[in-house]
């Protein structure tokens, strides 16, 4: 695995290499007063190569959070990574738990047995294991940038239309 550390805000540094794929997540809920528990949610992935739209994803769940609608998505993105055998891809989300978890803090926590710094289970563990475990299996120079949300940007907005969907088809 190749994971570049450097995060971008906004597109305001270079990108460390050229390149033409860029895979945008993003994730939504919405509450529920008939649930004592969970929200409705989904998720959003577009894959997008010199410009066009190559493919998406879009996956509801009945009972979730804000987070682990996002951190589905960033897995959604590193499927389609492999999927499609990419050498190199700008992924972006407005999420900056998800950025900072991947570039910063999941390292430490891994070296801790999945714990955080207050020496307690890191929230939605499972879904970071298989976010790393995906990360250790790919061989691209993977960039991970946190982007604004709701900013007018065709590939965030695209995404973000997408998880939206997939919260309209849950219960």
């Amino acid at each position: 695995m190749s994971v570049n550390k450097q995060v971008l805000y906004n597109g305001k540094k270079e990108l460390p290499f050229n390149v033409g794929t860029f895979i945008f997540t993003d994730g939504s809920v919405r509450t529920d007063a008939t649930k004592v528990k969970g929200f409705r949610g989904g998720c959003g992935c577009v894959l997008f190569h010199n410009g066009k739209e190559m493919d998406s994803v879009s996956l509801p769940n009945d009972d979730t959070t804000i987070s682990r609608m996002e951190m589905t998505a960033m897995l959604q993105a590193l499927i389609m990574v492999e999927k499609y055998n990419i050498n190199h891809v700008v992924i972006a989300s407005d999420s900056q738990l998800v950025i900072k978890g991947i570039n910063e803090w999941m390292d430490g926590w891994k070296r801790k047995g999945w714990t955080n710094a207050s020496k307690n289970e890191v929230e939605n563990k499972d879904l970071w294991m298989l976010i790393d475990d995906k990360l250790q299996k790919l061989n691209s120079n993977i960039l991970f940038v946190w982007m604004n949300g709701h900013q007018d940007h065709a590939g965030n907005d695209r995404a973000d239309e997408l998880a939206n969907e997939a919260v309209e088809l849950t219960k």
